[in-house]
């Protein structure tokens, strides 16, 4: 019988392989508009629960998000600095006299090296937890003002590429460290400007236990995040327009 620890790393390489193959097939000029890269500050801690008396604090970590999105239904539309022409999703420029005033809701996803980790309890060291993910969301924009809310939810999965905890790795059940996937549900609100710029929170509940440690102890990642992003896919779209 396989380990269930790599049962669990198959299936995140086994997502990892349709994105990669999902990005083979697609025309990625469709793409490329809702194109965002975002920097994020991320506070982080190990949640631990059962006989375990550690009581963790959390850790600052910087970290960066390539994120995109698709339509799944209702219109779509972003208007260009001029706020004279506009782009649907796949790319197609129209003249529009006004914004659309429907909501559209959309498949968000992205691909994040975050850190993640933990203190221990009086400044007695850290434990640097550093993952390869893979956040996916459902979200729900409305246009307000100069853009829109967008808000929603939906899981990640996460695979632990580095970390240490002293001079050895977080990971591996021969030294007491946590287990390298990790998975859970996200949450995100936040506000887009019609340039392009983006300011969200966003939360991550980890639901995998980490731990190595007997059935009597559980830990799970948990992560509040807040994410400034620019649409970059903008810039692409402004020299198909010329």
């Amino acid at each position: 019988m396989r380990d269930f620890t790599f049962n669990r790393s198959t299936i995140f390489y086994f997502l990892i392989g349709i994105l990669i193959s999902s990005c083979r097939t697609t025309d990625f000029s469709q793409m490329l508009p809702d194109a965002t890269l975002k920097a994020s500050l991320d506070f982080a801690k190990v949640h631990e629960s059962g006989a375990s008396n550690v009581k963790y604090d959390p850790v600052t970590k910087a970290n960066v998000i390539v994120y995109s999105e698709t339509t799944l239904f209702g219109e779509h539309f972003s208007y260009n600095d001029n706020n004279e022409n506009s782009y649907s999703e796949q790319g197609t420029y129209l003249n529009l006299d006004k914004p659309t005033n429907a909501g559209y809701g959309a498949l968000g996803f992205g691909l994040e090296y975050v850190g993640k980790g933990a203190k221990f309890p009086g400044g007695n060291g850290s434990v640097s937890l550093n993952y390869l993910e893979l956040p996916i969301h459902f979200l729900y924009h409305y246009p307000v003002g100069p853009g829109n809310v967008y808000g929603g939810l939906g899981p990640y999965f996460a695979y632990g590429v580095g970390g240490k905890e002293g001079d050895i790795s977080s990971f591996g059940d021969s030294n007491g460290g946590f287990k390298r996937f990790d998975a859970g549900l996200g949450f995100m609100l936040g506000y887009k400007l019609s340039m392009g710029v983006s300011l969200d929170i966003g939360y991550e509940l980890g639901l995998a236990n980490i731990e190595y440690a007997d059935e009597d102890v559980k830990g799970h990642n948990r992560v509040f995040s807040i994410n400034l992003g620019y649409q970059i896919g903008k810039l692409f779209a402004k020299k198909k327009s010329k």
